[in-house]
């Protein structure tokens, strides 16, 4: 495969950072091969092949909600 380009929010970009979100426009380099858009979902990620990522299913965070015209209790 071969990217075409990248795009952050919607824009061209020339680079992609590590940490940040981005999107890629990918071409099949041969013709035999296949990219069908079910291959890809949203929240995929690109890493490196050495790397050892661990998914966590739950987390603890602090929120802080600025506005909210409802009222906000646990669990909301």
């Amino acid at each position: 495969m071969q990217i075409k380009s990248i795009h952050c929010k919607r824009v061209d970009v020339e680079e992609a950072q590590a940490g940040q979100a981005f999107c890629f426009c990918i071409k099949a380099i041969d013709k035999k091969e296949v990219i069908k858009r079910n291959f890809f979902r949203k929240g995929m990620i690109l890493i490196d092949k050495d790397a050892n990522p661990q998914p966590i299913f739950d987390f603890e965070a602090e929120v802080v909600i600025l506005h909210n015209a409802t009222t906000i209790k646990e669990n909301y």
